[in-house]
C-alpha cells in the first residue's frame, strides 16, 4: 500500500566530465578522495592561533568537493554518520549538483566538542547569481 509520503528516488550524479575542465583539477592543494559511491577532491588546512607569547592553539579545516555521488542518499549518509575528530574544527562538504539550487547547512558534532560539519549543495556549472556565496567563496574560483 503506498504511503502519503512519496519516497525520493536516488539519482547518480556524475559531473566528472564537467569538473575536468575547471581549475580545481589542476589545484595542488587538493588530492583525490573517495568513500563508497562518492568521488571528489580533499584538502586539509592547518590554522594556528598566536598571541604575544607564541602559538596558543592549532586546528584543522577540511574541504571535500564532491562531483560523483548518489543523491540524496550520500548527502544524508555524510550528514548522519560523519564523526569528525577533536583536531578538526570544521569539515566542509560541497556536493556539486547539475540542477538543484544552492543550499547550506551547518551541524555541530558532539555539541561542537568534535567540531562542525558544513553541508552545501552547489549548482554546477555555477550560475552568475551564485558566484559570491560567502559559505564557499574561497573555492568558487576553482569551479570556473
Amino acid at each position: 500500500m503506498p504511503s502519503n509520503h512519496e519516497e525520493k528516488q536516488s539519482v547518480i550524479i556524475d559531473l566528472s566530465n564537467k569538473i575536468a575542465q575547471t581549475k580545481l583539477i589542476l589545484s595542488e592543494q587538493f588530492v583525490p578522495w573517495s568513500n563508497g559511491n562518492i568521488e571528489g577532491l580533499y584538502r586539509k588546512l592547518l590554522f594556528s592561533k598566536n598571541s604575544l607569547l607564541g602559538e596558543v592553539s592549532q586546528y584543522f579545516f577540511e574541504d571535500y568537493i564532491l562531483w560523483k555521488y548518489k543523491y540524496p542518499d550520500d548527502y544524508k549518509k555524510i550528514q548522519r554518520e560523519w564523526k569528525g575528530n577533536s583536531m578538526t574544527f570544521l569539515s566542509r562538504f560541497v556536493f556539486l549538483h547539475p540542477s538543484l539550487p544552492f543550499h547550506y547547512k551547518r551541524k555541530a558534532i558532539g555539541f561542537g566538542f568534535r567540531g562542525y560539519i558544513d553541508l552545501a549543495i552547489c549548482p554546477f556549472p555555477l550560475p552568475e547569481a551564485d558566484l559570491n556565496r560567502k559559505e564557499i567563496r574561497d573555492i568558487l574560483f576553482l569551479l570556473i
